[in-house]
């Protein structure tokens, strides 16, 4: 018979059986608390990239704020030294100041020139970098408008601040979160000597019988899952968590 004929006389018998593992007391508690804490280290990392962008995204902008703003009054002082310039030329022209006093404005209108066009070069990288930073191509027009008040620190000592810094700072606490994963892991690798259990359930049934196909028994058994021979594997395990556990603490 085939491998699903179930009569007696196919020469075939199928045993169903359960089985349900059953880990050492304090494994499970702690491979939980591991993956817990290494996704609590990669939530921190995450909060300390968007902390870092947002930093370096209101750096830029109030750099190009006050690049604009330089931009601007350039402007008038270039507007006055052309009328300066103007002026020294004219009176150039009627022999009232020597011809070194136009000279002169027009040297200071050609060096002022060159300084505006630092600043535009200036100007055009902070919008770069900002357009790369929002996501958009660096070479997009971006328009920015100053609507809040200069950025200042809470009004608290030095000591509080620094304080609330350990506290809430996403690096400090993904590292603390990554000492606490260490820490766990260490404690799983050494309960990794011990056994581990599994209880089985099945059903079968007896060829001997005459009527095996009516009879059916039932079986109940508990294994023990040993180490591996040696220990080799839990012994490499457990020098990999004592190393990440020391690696954790040199980091803080």
């Amino acid at each position: 018979g085939g491998p699903f004929d179930f009569k007696s006389s196919s020469d075939f018998f199928a045993y169903p059986s359960f089985t349900q593992p059953f880990l050492w007391p304090g494994k499970r508690g702690l491979a939980g608390a591991v993956a817990s804490a290494q996704a609590e280290v990669i939530g921190r990392q995450y909060d300390g990239l968007v902390i870092q962008l947002v930093a370096q995204l209101q750096l830029n902008f109030y750099q190009l704020i006050a690049l604009q703003s330089q931009r601007h009054f350039m402007d008038q002082d270039l507007q006055r030294l052309e009328e300066m310039k103007e002026v020294a030329k004219v009176r150039y022209a009627h022999n009232a100041a020597a011809f070194v006093d136009f000279l002169n404005a027009q040297v200071s209108v050609g060096s002022l020139y060159n300084e505006r066009f630092g600043i535009d070069k200036q100007i055009q990288s902070a919008e770069e970098q900002i357009n790369t930073l929002v996501g958009h191509a660096s070479q997009t027009a971006l328009a920015v408008r100053d609507a809040a008040s200069a950025p200042h620190l809470p009004g608290e000592p030095l000591g509080e601040l620094i304080a609330l810094a350990q506290r809430t700072n996403p690096r400090v606490a993904a590292d603390a979160a990554q000492m606490e994963a260490a820490d766990k892991g260490l404690a799983l690798a050494e309960k990794a000597f011990l056994p581990d259990f599994a209880l089985s359930v099945g059903a079968y049934t007896d060829p001997a019988l005459d009527h095996p196909d009516s009879t059916r028994l039932y079986s109940v058994g508990v294994s023990v899952n040993l180490p591996t021979w040696g220990y080799q594997k839990e012994r490499a395990g457990l020098g990999q968590a004592r190393v990440q556990f020391k690696a954790a603490r040199a980091g803080q």
